[in-house]
């Protein structure tokens, strides 16, 4: 299911906002290459 930059951006917020001691996130697609 393809997603815009936006709903991408909103759940990576929401992620590093709720998992303590976080500060980076890293999105890899199916073959393993950054997005």
């Amino acid at each position: 299911m393809p997603t815009t930059d936006n709903s991408l951006d909103w759940l990576l917020e929401k992620l590093l906002d709720h998992t303590p001691g976080t500060r980076h996130a890293l999105v890899l697609s199916r073959d393993g290459l950054k997005l």
